[in-house]
């Protein structure tokens, strides 16, 4: 379900932390959300806390990816597209 925490939390300019993710695109760790471990987590986040300018500017690269990129008309396409991907090789 990290999609969908992704989402709201990047929607509503919130800060997203993250336990490291599979395959986490189409968001790219210290870009568009921080990922660290149970034992990083305490120190990511009082640094990020303190540091304004990086927290913003992950914050707005995500929120701007959200919603210029993951919009659904973009994942309505990318299944279109899929599904006639897969019915070309039948």
């Amino acid at each position: 379900m990290s999609g969908l925490r992704f989402i709201l939390g990047m929607a509503n300019h919130a800060l997203v932390v993250s336990e490291p993710v599979y395959r986490p695109a189409p968001y790219e760790p210290g870009v568009h959300f921080l990922s660290a471990t149970m034992d990083e987590l305490p120190d990511v986040v009082n640094r990020h806390l303190q540091d304004e300018v990086a927290r913003r500017k992950i914050v707005n690269n995500a929120y701007q990816k959200i919603t210029q990129n993951v919009t659904m008309e973009q994942v309505c396409m990318s299944m279109v597209e899929l599904i006639q991907r897969t019915h070309k090789r039948k």
